[in-house]
């Protein structure tokens, strides 16, 4: 290994040297309020790992050798689980304070002699083509603004036959629902934009050159305190947000079937949505 400072992270120099750490840094979106939706337990990095398993079937038994890129990786739980999968992990973000948080949550578990860190921004990476042989991205597309623009820049930083797994969350289809959900996220994450709709991942992904394996939603229960901890919100904001559940009309919350436990919210239901894809094998001339 050499020395290669980037983002206090020590980088294999083959890794340096083809993803150009030495480039000017990209543009990106404005992340100034991210780093305060960090995770802030260290034990709640690697909890409820279910769709991460079902992404590792899909990418092994044969990626031992491989590159893989996690997209918009937030507080690394994303980077940590493949570590020790694959051989490499491009963990990116559009903040490098967030990349310095989530390097220091992963330090105190294991040793990153593995996993580079480095500031991009989705939607016009700075990464040269057929540089990754895998991808995933969890649960951040409700911070990008084009997911066409997204999902072309995914498909050129892979290689030929790589694979893809995204992971999000889908807003409700009643409209007063999903209304609600777009003011919770609001109130308790500043960057927030919005969840894109099922329809609009399918037509995206129709108009993708992508090669689609599997596109199916499910539902999934969080804790409402593990998911108002993860953003790091005041006891005040928390409960502005709980008093909303008890106060908006059952058509808006009904879908989110959330349960109380001592007068507070203990924890509610979000659809989701998991994509498996690949980039189509190089045309033979």
């Amino acid at each position: 290994m050499t020395k290669k400072i980037f983002g206090d992270t020590l980088a294999a120099p083959f890794i340096v040297e083809k993803l150009g750490v030495g480039l000017p840094p990209p543009r990106y979106l404005p992340a100034a309020g991210k780093l305060e939706t960090m995770v802030a337990m260290e034990e709640l990095m690697l909890t409820g790992t279910a769709d991460l398993d079902e992404a590792a079937a899909y990418f092994l038994p044969d990626a031992g050798a491989d590159i893989l890129f996690d997209a918009s990786c937030g507080n690394g739980a994303v980077s940590a689980y493949f570590s020790t999968k694959v051989k490499m992990v491009i963990a990116a973000d559009t903040s490098m304070a967030v990349l310095k948080k989530a390097q220091e949550l992963l330090s105190e578990r294991m040793t990153l002699n593995n996993v580079l860190f480095r500031e991009a921004d989705p939607e016009d990476l700075s990464f040269p083509a057929g540089a990754f042989s895998l991808l995933c991205c969890r649960r951040d597309f409700q911070r990008f603004f084009d997911l066409d623009r997204v999902l072309a820049e995914f498909y050129r930083v892979l290689r030929w036959e790589g694979k893809m797994v995204i992971i999000d969350t889908l807003p409700p289809e009643n409209p007063a629902a999903a209304e609600f959900y777009q003011e919770l996220n609001l109130l308790r994450d500043p960057e927030y934009v919005r969840a894109f709709r099922l329809e609009e991942w399918q037509r995206a992904l129709d108009a993708s050159p992508f090669r689609i394996d599997e596109i199916r939603t499910f539902t999934t229960r969080i804790s409402f305190q593990d998911w108002c901890g993860q953003a790091l919100l005041p006891a005040a904001a928390a409960e502005r947000i709980q008093n909303l559940f008890f106060t908006a009309p059952a058509k808006a919350t009904g879908p989110f079937d959330f349960k109380t436990f001592g007068g507070e919210v203990e924890n509610f239901t979000v659809r989701r949505i998991l994509v498996k894809a690949f980039h189509p094998p190089k045309p033979i001339r």
